[in-house]
C-alpha cells in the first residue's frame, strides 16, 4: 500500500509550482527599499505606477520609490523625450531595457513618462480629453443662526473638465422642519466656467440663482467674474486666489414689502484643495462680495470639508464639513447675520 502522505506531498508540489509559474508570468515592481511586488502593471502616469495584484487589489506606487520594474508581455513605454516604444520591459543593473521588434531601447525608471498596455490608450492623451464628472450628494446636517435643528439636503454637480478648463453645473435643495416649523427652505442652482490661460493665471465667470424662504429672499441673482492666481497647482494641492467684479440682484417676500436691491460690487475669494493622505482630501473655499452702492452691505461665505472614501469604495465617499454665511444687512425682523451649517454628506461620483 502506498503511503497516504504521498498524494498530499504531490498536491503541495503542484500547488507550489503553480504559484511559481504565476509569479513568473506576472509583472514585477522592485522598490528602492528592496521590496518586490508581483502583479499586472496597468499604467504609468503622473509619477505613479498603477498595479493590479491578486493579494491586495489595485495598488498605486509612487514612481520615485521604484528602483526597477519588468513586464511579462510587450507594453507601450513613453520616455521623457516623448519617444514611444512597444516592447517587453526587462530590468538590468544599468536600468531598464525595452525589447521591441526593431531593437532594444535603454532607459531608467525616472526616464519613463508614461506607459500603457496594448489595447489601451496613452493616459496622457486620456487626461487631455474632455470628460464629464457627475457628483450626487445627500446630507445629514445641523443648523444654527436663523434657525436651529437638523436639516436634510440633496445636491448634484456635473462638471465637463479638461486639465485646462472646467464647466460646472450645480443645483442643491435644503429643507427641514424643527419644532413643527420650517427651519430650512432654500434652493439654488448655477453655472461656473474656469479656464487656465497660463500655468499661473486663469479667468472665471459664474451665475447663481437662489431662493431662501426662511431669509425672506424670493430671488437672488449673483453674477461673478474675474481673474484667478494659482499659487499652487499640483496633483496633491491646488491653491487659487480670485479677484474680480460682481453683480447682485435681490427681491424679497417680506411683510411689509422690502424694496428690491441691485448693485455691482467686488468679488474676492480663495479656493483650496490639499491631499492630506491617499484617503483624505481637505477642501476650503472663501468668498467676500461687498457692494459698490454700500460697502457695508456684503456677503461672506465659507466652506471647509474633509472627504474620505466610504467603506473602501472608489465611487462613494463621506464628507464632513462646516459652512458659514454672513450677510451684513439681512432683511426681515427675525433675520440674523450669521448662518452656520455643519453637515455629514454622502457623495457618489461617476467619471
Amino acid at each position: 500500500m502506498k503511503p497516504k502522505f504521498i498524494p498530499a506531498v504531490a498536491a503541495l508540489i503542484i500547488a507550489t509550482l503553480g504559484i511559481v509559474a504565476l509569479s513568473a508570468r506576472a509583472d514585477t515592481v522592485t522598490l528602492k527599499d528592496g521590496s518586490v511586488v508581483h502583479g499586472k502593471i496597468l499604467k504609468i502616469t503622473d509619477g505613479t505606477i498603477a498595479l493590479s495584484t491578486g493579494f491586495a487589489g489595485d495598488l498605486t506606487i509612487k514612481q520615485d520609490q521604484v528602483a526597477s520594474f519588468e513586464t511579462d508581455e510587450p507594453v507601450f513605454v513613453k520616455t521623457k523625450d516623448n519617444s514611444t516604444v512597444l516592447g517587453k520591459v526587462d530590468q538590468k543593473e544599468s536600468g531598464l531595457i525595452v525589447a521591441s521588434a526593431s531593437g532594444s531601447y535603454a532607459t531608467k525608471v525616472e526616464g519613463v513618462k508614461s506607459s500603457w498596455r496594448q489595447g489601451a490608450e496613452d493616459p496622457e492623451v486620456l487626461a487631455l480629453r474632455r470628460h464629464w464628472i457627475l457628483e450626487l450628494s445627500t446630507d445629514i446636517a445641523g443648523k444654527s443662526g436663523n434657525s436651529t435643528g437638523f436639516a436634510d439636503a440633496i445636491g448634484a454637480v456635473a462638471t465637463l473638465k479638461t486639465p485646462t478648463d472646467a464647466l460646472k453645473f450645480y443645483a442643491a435643495a435644503n429643507h427641514s422642519v424643527a419644532n413643527h416649523q420650517t427651519s430650512e427652505d432654500a434652493y439654488k442652482g448655477g453655472i461656473e466656467y474656469n479656464a487656465f490661460f497660463s500655468p499661473v493665471w486663469s479667468w472665471f465667470v459664474s451665475t447663481e440663482l437662489m431662493q431662501d424662504n426662511v431669509k425672506d429672499i424670493a430671488l437672488r441673482v449673483s453674477t461673478l467674474g474675474g481673474i484667478g492666481w494659482n499659487a499652487v497647482r499640483s496633483k496633491q494641492e491646488d491653491l487659487q486666489f480670485r479677484a474680480g467684479l460682481s453683480y447682485r440682484y435681490d427681491t424679497y417676500n417680506t411683510v411689509p414689502p422690502t424694496p428690491n436691491y441691485a448693485s455691482a460690487g467686488l468679488n474676492l475669494g480663495l479656493v483650496h484643495r490639499v491631499e492630506l493622505a491617499p484617503w483624505a482630501v481637505m477642501h476650503n473655499a472663501l468668498s467676500y462680495v461687498p457692494s459698490f452702492k454700500d460697502t457695508s452691505n456684503f456677503i461672506f461665505d465659507h466652506d471647509s470639508n474633509l472627504t474620505m472614501p466610504f467603506g473602501g469604495s472608489k465611487v462613494w465617499s463621506m464628507r464632513l464639513g462646516l459652512t458659514n454665511e454672513y450677510t451684513s444687512k439681512p432683511v426681515g425682523e427675525a433675520a440674523k447675520k450669521l448662518d452656520t451649517t455643519y453637515y455629514l454628506r454622502f457623495v457618489y461620483v461617476v467619471e
